[in-house]
């Protein structure tokens, strides 16, 4: 029966009364008190909220009685369950200890107590257990929802959850077997130098879900298909190509240069649905880690520019890596390293032609090639009277050349370069030294026209 509140405490209080009526009248015998009282343990009177009732013993019994008799003012309030002069304080959680954790809380509102007591300097962090400085917290006013008490609650909902929907049961038979990755919103950046808006950066975690190994991701300003593949290239190209990536319904992730460049590594992209995630949200619950860690350090030491968040992200995941999950009792390195000697990873050739987009485009007169709001210089040969379509290839990562495409192969095409003045000028000089020729030197036997170099006729 709860009695944390004053109303409880009343019911409560209203309940040992009710046990207690029948053995209060003064005339009754020895014996009948006695038959009374094991009536009332043999068949305990019913609480009136409904409740089943609480056990009883002799002893419990007639302390009450004995409370009702010798109160002095209101006996019903006599009966009343005691509060703990204690209460909402910790008896396990040293105090000093408590007021660091507080005094952390306050900074950083999103760390875990994990984080919390690996942040502090104590002598008796390590003896303390974390469900006893999480409930301190909470006796505190530092009170933070439970996931998995959020998701009992959900399952006892009519229609909350499928009842053979379990959010731990399912992982991947084998390392690299499925990898996952999404993006969630993140810190702020400010205006300044670096930008002229304050922009809201996109994290980006790719994880194994076999080892629940981070081995991608980072921060973006603008999620597109160019800044997904600048994280999931190195991550493939340091260990290996999963045989699934599975992602959401995101456009960037239907694009059709990531499903090809997957294919021709080996690869596969799998677009979930609502509900039917393999993962089971260990990704989801990644993010949920970085908020609780990475996020909320980088709140703390603020940072101007992506890249430098990124940075951030690479030295935390080196971390993460090496602690124990919870869930596989293992560190994910180790977990991965299981088929380290199996894994083959994509050479630079591979990956250089994996992820590069193809299309047609149309070749000027002059060798010029349109594409992505740049000017490309196609070679010498592929040059014709006439404007003509053919077929490139284009990174996204690097847009300092294309590749154009004939029976030979492919043929790198650099930035198309505008010649400066003093270009063009030296140009004309060296055109002004040629010899001219005059009409009427074509007459004259002794003189003939002197050519040289490669104005030369062919005979």
């Amino acid at each position: 029966m709860a009695r944390s509140t004053p109303a409880q405490r009343r019911r409560a209080a209203l309940y040992r009364f009710q046990v207690i009526a029948s053995l209060l009248p003064p005339q009754l015998t020895r014996a009948e008190r006695s038959e009374r009282l094991s009536q009332i343990l043999r068949q305990p009177p019913l609480p009136l909220d409904g409740q089943p009732p609480p056990p009883l013993s002799r002893r419990k019994v007639l302390r009450w009685l004995k409370t009702y008799r010798q109160a002095e003012g209101d006996p019903l309030s006599a009966l009343e369950p005691k509060v703990r002069e204690d209460r909402g304080r910790s008896r396990k959680v040293p105090p000093d200890l408590l007021a660091q954790v507080i005094a952390l809380r306050e900074r950083g509102p999103r760390y875990s107590v994990k984080e919390l007591l690996k942040r502090i300097d104590h002598p008796e962090k390590d003896r303390v257990s974390r469900r006893s400085v999480g409930r301190a917290l909470r006796q505190a006013g530092y009170d933070r929802r439970d996931k998995r008490a959020r998701v009992a609650a959900l399952r006892k909902t009519p229609g909350g959850l499928p009842p053979d929907w379990d959010m731990e049961a399912w992982e991947a038979d084998f390392p690299n077997e499925v990898w996952q990755v999404d993006s969630t919103p993140s810190i702020w950046l400010a205006k300044g130098p670096h930008r002229e808006h304050a922009v809201q950066l996109q994290l980006v975690n790719v994880i194994d879900d076999h080892s629940r190994l981070v081995v991608g991701g980072g921060f973006v300003e603008r999620l597109q298909v160019a800044d997904l593949l600048s994280l999931l290239v190195p991550a493939i190209a340091r260990f290996g190509c999963p045989v699934l990536l599975y992602v959401d319904q995101a456009r960037i992730h239907r694009s059709k240069i990531l499903a090809e460049g997957m294919a021709r590594l080996g690869g596969q992209v799998v677009l979930g649905t609502a509900g039917h995630a393999p993962g089971h949200g260990k990704v989801e619950r990644l993010h949920q880690k970085t908020e609780s860690t990475l996020l909320e350090d980088l709140r703390l030491s603020p940072v101007d520019t992506a890249e430098e968040a990124t940075r951030y992200h690479e030295a935390w995941r080196e971390g993460d890596a090496e602690e124990v999950h919870t869930e596989t009792g293992e560190r994910p390195r180790a977990r991965w390293e299981r088929i380290l000697g199996n894994v083959r990873i994509p050479s630079a050739d591979e990956l250089l032609w994996a992820f590069r987009g193809e299309l047609t485009r149309t070749v000027s007169e002059l060798g010029v090639i349109r594409h992505g709001g740049q000017s490309y210089e196609a070679p010498s040969s592929h040059r014709r009277a006439q404007p003509y379509r053919a077929q490139i290839r284009f990174d996204l990562l690097d847009a300092s050349q294309v590749w154009i495409e004939d029976e030979d192969g492919f043929h790198a095409c650099p930035l198309h370069r505008v010649r400066s003045h003093t270009e063009r000028r030296e140009r004309r000089r060296k055109k002004a030294k040629r010899s001219p020729l005059h009409f009427s030197s074509l007459f004259e036997e002794e003189s003939s026209p002197s050519w040289e170099g490669e104005d030369a006729p062919s005979t």
